[in-house]
């Protein structure tokens, strides 16, 4: 199999998009060193624990009014979203499972997850079989593999590949955790007082930490660490030397994904590593600076849009509660966005205040003997397949009819279909003089998702239509046919128009349970409209 050659700069890239995503914190302060905690977070391997979080849309008082009933139920739907996650474990083998309740609404899924470094078993309520999705699927879905490659997807799957996997993204954090760390100004609110908590009926003490900034000092307070960033560029260069060695020690990893060292000499083409390191830095740099200065620009003209939405009465929150080992063991984060909405925007301003998000989560048996819940193994499940190349009416099909999934995708409108027919398609629609319009067989039953067989002959056509339990059995040249085992007789027969077989529009779109109509769409445009309700 030929190694996959990626993109030097790309691989930085993605190194210090992985350090940003991961790192997170600020100065020491009160005696707390958060560059320590956020260390000793990464060297957790295993543990238990729960989390919640919550959406909500912050309406107003009779924000519904005026809307009609359907338009009603949807935002009461997405006005309050909440994920709640019970029974969290984590294992040091990568095994991981959770129970939890999706809330939309007043409307309630259960669900259970497991998965270790094969595959992810998901049992949601109310489905007729588990969701089983294994990562050679992923695999070979994401990367388009040809059969004779599909060894890269058993080798992404290997366990010793997963635990390399996780050193480097724990070297990586180590490394450049503390110079991003050490960059990161405080917010102005910020307290590190001593207390103590319940953490799954165990009482502990250590340190609460609390912090908040508003909208109005978001956009200063990055200004400061870019200029921090930038006044750094030796540090940056150190930074990045360390990641190339870092990753240039990972050839057996990076051999496991069937992808060349992006630093080797071949590679580097003619450059030693520190030129390379150079050129880069100075990149970043630039790039930093041009950041920098669009903000400054942002700052000092005063942006109206986003000073509507970064005000004062938007603001990020989090309190975190640290026990003696530096481990977190609760934490919360709120964020709101209240956005000042101009006068003009009335209908708007009606309906709400702006949006919140919420999440709280609490973690025990930190780097102890944790044991996932494995599922019962079963013969049948719905794969990747299933969920990817699936109409919405084909995927309602896989949970009961009377559950809260499936009564939910029908409000969300997943259970009706609309077909567009235009003249400029390449089997438009037929007119005939008696008014009768005609519409290509094939074309619209592949649309409705209904099978099509006919006779080796090719006279007898057999259509079945699963979600409404039809069958159709008609012949070439004829209008009269079984629908159902039932004979009757269509307003035309079949035409058979360059080897492309019509029928009257009506009498089929009726026959699999819908609706047909005409719209005009511009001049001398119009559009035949089919539409069903599942």
């Amino acid at each position: 199999m030929n190694k996959k050659r990626v993109s030097k700069k790309g691989f930085i890239a993605l190194l210090l998009s992985l350090v940003l995503i991961i790192v997170a914190g600020c100065q020491s302060i009160g005696g707390l060193d958060f560059n320590a905690v956020l260390k000793q977070s990464l060297k957790v391997t295993s543990s238990e624990g729960s989390q919640n979080v919550e959406f909500k849309l912050l309406l107003k008082e009779n924000a519904a009014e005026g809307l009609d009933p359907d338009e009603a139920a949807l935002m009461e739907l997405f006005s309050n979203i909440k994920l709640e996650l019970k029974d969290i474990k984590l294992s040091k083998e990568q095994q991981f499972s959770t129970n939890g309740v999706l809330s939309l609404g007043s409307e309630n899924v259960a669900f259970s997850v497991y998965s270790d470094n094969k595959q992810a078993v998901v049992h949601i309520d109310g489905a007729k079989r588990p969701f089983v999705i294994t990562l050679s699927d992923i695999a070979n879905y994401g990367y388009g593999l040809e059969p004779e490659e599909e060894n890269l997807a058993n080798e992404l799957s290997n366990e010793e590949v997963q635990k390399k996997a996780a050193e480097l993204q724990r070297k990586v954090a180590e490394t450049a955790g503390g110079f991003i760390i050490d960059k990161l100004p405080n917010p102005k609110r910020i307290s590190v007082k001593p207390g103590s908590e319940t953490v799954h009926n165990e009482n502990l003490t250590g340190l609460h930490v609390e912090a908040e900034i508003d909208g109005s000092e978001l956009l200063p307070w990055a200004q400061n660490f870019l200029s921090a960033l930038i006044s750094d560029p030796e540090g940056i260069r150190n930074l990045l030397t360390e990641l190339v060695r870092i990753t240039s020690e990972q050839t057996d990893f990076l051999d496991s994904l069937g992808l060349e060292d992006p630093f080797s000499e071949e590679n580097l083409e003619g450059k030693t590593k520190e030129q390379f390191v150079a050129e880069i830095a100075d990149q970043i740099i630039n790039f930093l600076q041009e950041i920098k200065s669009q903000l400054d620009s942002t700052i000092e003209d005063g942006d109206t849009e986003l000073a509507e939405i970064l005000n004062a009465n938007s603001y990020l929150k989090f309190n975190l509660f640290v026990d003696s080992k530096l481990d977190i063991r609760k934490s919360a984060f709120t964020a709101v966005i209240k956005p000042e909405i101009p006068q003009e925007d009335d209908e708007l301003s009606n309906l709400f205040e702006g949006v919140s998000l919420n999440i709280t989560s609490e973690a025990w048996n930190v780097n102890g003997n944790v044991t996932p819940v494995k599922p019962a193994e079963t013969l049948a499940s719905y794969g990747l397949e299933n969920l990817v190349n699936a109409e919405s009416f084909q995927v309602m099909d896989y949970f009961n009819e009377y559950s809260t999934v499936y009564n939910l995708m029908k409000k969300f409108g997943l259970n009706k279909q609309t077909l567009y027919f235009s003249n400029y398609a390449y089997n438009p629609p037929i007119l005939l003089p008696q008014g009768i319009t005609l519409l290509p067989l094939r074309d619209t039953l592949d649309q409705f998702g209904a099978s099509l067989d006919y006779t080796e002959d090719d006279t007898t056509f057999k259509i079945y239509d699963k979600p409404t339990n039809t069958r159709i059995s008609l012949v070439k040249g004829s209008d009269s046919l079984t629908v159902n085992g039932n004979v009757v007789k269509w307003s035309t027969p079949t035409i058979n128009v360059d080897g492309t077989l019509y029928v009257p529009a009506r009498d089929l779109i009726q026959a699999l349970g819908g609706k047909l109509h005409w719209e005009d769409w511009g001049d001398d445009y119009r559009i035949l409209i089919a539409e069903r309700e599942l």
